[in-house]
């Protein structure tokens, strides 16, 4: 079965991980975060540890890491001239 640690946005998974770490997110979380969640695939299981917030609180803290739309924009265009 093992761990499996995703990053999602409303039913949208972003980025899954299994077995592995995978990218550390922490940054994007305060403790205030941190919430016990139950997992829309298995309604037994209680996640007791997990971050969850809105879009809204997320979007100062990437802009401040440097992930803003037009560097979105950018990276996006310069992958289509590839």
């Amino acid at each position: 079965m093992g761990t499996y640690i995703t990053l999602d946005i409303g039913k949208m998974e972003l980025i899954g991980s299994k077995n592995d770490p995978g990218i550390d997110h922490g940054r994007l979380f305060h403790e205030k975060d941190r919430k016990a969640i139950q997992r829309d695939q298995d309604y037994a299981y209680v996640c007791p540890n997990c971050f969850q917030t809105t879009l809204s609180e997320v979007l100062p803290r990437l802009e401040m890491l440097g992930h803003t739309l037009s560097v979105a924009r950018q990276e996006y265009e310069s992958a289509v001239d590839m």
